[in-house]
């Protein structure tokens, strides 16, 4: 499964991405950010990877054909109405930029459009102001210390000014 915005790509994870995952995660400048902080072997990656369900939807984010991170929907209530999402760019170089917010607009498009989700969840360490920031960017609120929403009804409200911004500026880009 591939979904696309604009020039991004995310694609469905396979076994062959397993090693570069186990690799981002084990680094520092993204566990740093994540909740769970241990090492990951080649066993628990693979694990982890069996435990997954099919309604588990996690992407690698490609851009001009590079990967870039990734970005999931995960632990769907029975019914399928809530998830939680989560995102993280490997590569510095996007950080802060476009390829992140292009990534999450696609994503949450298929979770509100596609999977019909009414509520997507993500969960952020405190101390984490930039991804806080970010998320409520988005739409997203604060719901504890932890955790902020995203309803369906908002994320329509915010998106629709961004996707326009963000499809003029890709559009005059693609006639030039």
């Amino acid at each position: 499964m591939i979904l696309a915005f604009c020039d991004l790509h995310l694609r469905r994870i396979d076994q062959q991405d397993l090693e570069l995952l186990r690799q981002w995660r084990n680094d520092e400048k993204i566990t740093r950010h994540m909740f769970f902080r241990d090492y990951i072997s080649r066993e628990m990656q693979l694990d982890w990877f069996a435990s997954l369900k099919e309604n588990d939807y996690y992407f690698i984010i490609e851009y001009k054909k590079a990967a870039l991170g990734l970005i999931n929907l995960a632990d769907f209530n029975l019914e399928m109405t809530r998830c939680s999402a989560g995102l993280f760019i490997y590569n510095e170089a996007y950080w802060g930029g476009p390829i992140p917010v292009l990534a999450s607009i696609c994503l949450l498009d298929f979770a509100f459009e596609n999977l019909k989700v009414q509520e997507v969840w993500a969960k952020v360490q405190k101390d984490n102001l930039a991804a806080r920031k970010y998320n409520e960017q988005l739409g997203f609120v604060i719901d504890s210390e932890e955790w902020q929403v995203l309803k369906l009804n908002h994320y329509k409200q915010i998106t629709s000014r961004i996707k326009a911004t963000i499809l003029s500026h890709y559009n005059k880009k693609s006639r030039t």
